[in-house]
């Protein structure tokens, strides 16, 4: 895990991306809001279903990193896409990323149902997680923008299957993270 925190440090302080949207909160959070204090510039907004968890992350930003940060409680749904579950949050900041990094919701934080199906009760034996706000915010990226997935297999081949524009796609099965970096 320590690992991975460096390698999305140093991707954030190459890149230097003006806007960075976190869906999961934690110490990824830290490390891109230091990444980006230290580059002087960029914003991340983070996405979390569960209000313990941003509390949590809150506490631990240094006040120097503040300016860097917005953290929001914000309840995400079970939806459909095209016949396949996933979820979608409820409502998402008004900018456009050029970074993306999905590690989350947490499973139980995701709320309702699509005739009877859910990611509900959390266990690793069901089905896991998928994200659908990336396909929404698609057709407005920055140019160049990269999506980056920690670990969450279902996830990455959700991306694969719906993504419309052009990818380089790229896996690293010892960090456990893929990226989508987008053609221009």
């Amino acid at each position: 895990m320590a690992y991975d925190l460096v390698q999305l440090h140093r991707l954030v302080r190459q890149r230097k991306p003006r806007a960075v949207l976190e869906f999961g909160v934690g110490f990824s959070t830290l490390a891109m809001a230091h990444a980006l204090a230290a580059n002087g510039s960029g914003k991340l907004w983070t996405l979390d279903g569960s209000e313990k968890w941003l509390n949590n992350t809150q506490a631990k930003l240094r006040d120097e990193w503040r300016d860097h940060v917005e953290l929001a409680c914000v309840r995400p749904r079970v939806t459909e896409v095209n016949g396949e579950l996933a979820h979608v949050f409820t409502s998402l900041p008004n900018i456009v990323p050029d970074l993306i990094y999905i590690d989350g919701p947490y499973g139980p934080d995701v709320e309702g149902d699509v005739r009877g199906l859910s990611f509900q009760p959390f266990d690793r034996r069901r089905r896991f997680e998928v994200s659908a706000d990336v396909l929404l915010l698609e057709s407005t990226f920055a140019k160049q923008c990269l999506i980056v997935v920690d670990g969450r297999t279902p996830q990455v081949e959700f991306l694969k299957r719906r993504l419309q524009r052009k990818y380089i796609v790229t896996e690293n099965p010892a960090l456990k993270f893929t990226t989508f970096e987008l053609l221009a």
